[in-house]
């Protein structure tokens, strides 16, 4: 139905005999129910879905506390790291320093070692080697070099085997406080 100029347009009654104010108290007598219907299942609906929410609240909360303590100790390995590595540094250093010395000790202490070759073997006679090589050196160099026998620590015939015949002899190794600047270090190494 088309609806005159100005006049609003009638809603016609139905034809088994409901009339409109019925329709609407009808409809407003459902609105309740369906209304309270929908919002169970919406209700109904958000359990699961609050439920997974606070799941993934509660990993997230053990994954920020994870990873608090993962940054501390990431954070206090690092300070150890610093801290054996400056350690480190230093025993390098010292490490170093006594290589340093001990090497410069084991070049004093050869300076007093001092080796005589060709002597040959048996020489001794029985006696000690520190007395024979002492007396020895006395006789070879003489009071020009040695005013009274040599000093010497210990003496005595290099180690390893015997040498067979043809062979020439171990040399006799002494460890003599003659200083090194002495008249018969010279004089041994010039003859």
């Amino acid at each position: 139905m088309v609806a005159s100029a100005g006049k609003p347009e009638e809603i016609p009654a139905f034809n088994d005999g409901v009339s409109m104010s019925q329709l609407v108290t009808e409809l407003t007598k459902q609105r309740t129910p369906i209304k309270e219907d929908i919002s169970a299942l919406i209700q109904e609906s958000m359990v699961p879905l609050q439920a997974s929410v606070n799941g993934l609240t509660e990993t997230l909360a053990s994954f920020q506390s994870r990873l608090c303590a993962t940054e501390t100790l990431a954070s206090d390995n690092f300070s150890v790291l610093a801290t054996a590595e400056k350690t480190i540094k230093t025993l390098k250093e010292q490490n170093t320093t006594l290589m340093d010395r001990v090497d410069a000790l084991e070049n004093r202490s050869k300076r007093s070692n001092l080796r005589i070759l060709n002597v040959p073997e048996k020489s001794e006679r029985g006696q000690s080697t520190v007395k024979f090589v002492s007396e020895m050196l006395m006789e070879v160099m003489g009071q020009e070099v040695f005013e009274s026998f040599p000093e010497l620590e210990r003496a005595h015939r290099s180690l390893g085997p015997k040498p067979q015949e043809g062979r020439p002899p171990r040399p006799l190794v002494m460890f003599s406080q003659i200083p090194r600047e002495g008249k018969s270090i010279k004089m041994g190494q010039t003859e």
